[in-house]
């Protein structure tokens, strides 16, 4: 097929170690978070941000499925595409909501506790086993991301009672949206992966777009510049957390890999905050971080 030698450059470890395309997929996720983060301090409409974002995302999509050695897209592929075209762009407006309505502080608790649906299904849905070291670690790391999490109102230091209805929904969104990808690795054709993810942001700007006009938001130049960046690290997120999940390595040990995912993403968002932000940590934040990296080590003797 055309092109097809040149996509070899992307599996250099595919037959060895799967940790490479984790880690790259983890580093996307942080440089997701800076980027909104700078969105946030330049006052951006997050919403035309996340739109333009998928226009970059899903051209590299269409990239690599045109390059790639499987053009066939079967109805698997298809419906798991439309599913996560309108499930990201919903999450996101969810959560936006629960933004302006509720704290951002309550979000980012919800982002973090989302581990415990995709570790949850492949226990309960794929029957995963999980060792003592393996379980231990991720209870570890739910502890951690508990201890990191804002669960109380800025102003009183009062436990904000708005997150007992609010953090279940933003639970079970993001937790859908993580579990996703493991969805179609489970029950997709392998060979069209790309097409999966092609699918999912081809629809996800198709509603997002259709979302902007049918609400009038204006369109502005830096933040679709902002966007369109934002997509290339979003699409490498989501494409080589997929290739990780592939390997055999955690073929049948799936929630291994979303809490090494989770852990250290939120581990590196954390310093970043503390360093470049300037954002203030709690001692309980402390205490996360050093919960969290000691699971990550946990995680690793399985």
């Amino acid at each position: 097929m055309l092109g097809s030698s040149k996509f070899r450059i992307f599996y250099p470890f595919s037959s060895r170690n799967p940790m490479p395309f984790l880690m790259i997929s983890i580093i996307a996720a942080f440089l997701n978070a800076a980027q909104i983060k700078h969105c946030e301090i330049q006052g951006w409409d997050a919403r035309v941000v996340i739109t333009s974002n998928y226009i970059s995302a899903s051209l590299m999509g269409w990239l690599f499925f045109g390059f790639g050695e499987d053009h066939q897209i079967d109805a698997t592929s298809f419906w798991l595409g439309l599913g996560g075209g309108l499930l990201w762009p919903s999450t996101f407006l969810i959560l936006m909501q629960g933004i302006r309505d509720y704290g951002l502080s309550l979000a980012g608790s919800s982002s973090r506790l989302s581990l415990l649906v995709p570790v949850l299904f492949a226990v309960l849905f794929l029957d995963e086993v999980l060792t003592l070291n393996t379980l231990i670690g991720i209870l570890m790391a739910i502890g951690g991301l508990l201890l990191m999490s804002k669960l109380k109102k800025a102003d009183t230091g009062k436990l904000d009672l708005r997150a007992l209805w609010f953090i279940p929904v933003m639970v079970f969104s993001l937790g859908c949206v993580n579990l996703w990808v493991n969805l179609f690795n489970t029950y997709g054709t392998a060979s069209q992966h790309h097409a999966f993810i092609t699918l999912v942001f081809s629809f996800s700007l198709l509603f997002s777009v259709v979302y902007l006009y049918w609400y009038r938001i204006p369109v502005t130049r830096g933040a679709m510049g902002r966007g369109i960046l934002l997509g290339v690290s979003n699409f490498c997120m989501f494409f080589f957390l997929l290739q990780a999940l592939r390997h055999e390595d955690f073929s049948n040990a799936s929630a291994v890999a979303y809490t090494l995912h989770a852990v250290m993403n939120i581990i590196l968002v954390s310093c970043a905050g503390f360093l470049i932000w300037k954002e203030r940590l709690e001692r309980t934040g402390y205490m996360g971080i050093l919960l969290a990296i000691a699971a990550v080590f946990l995680l690793n003797f399985r």
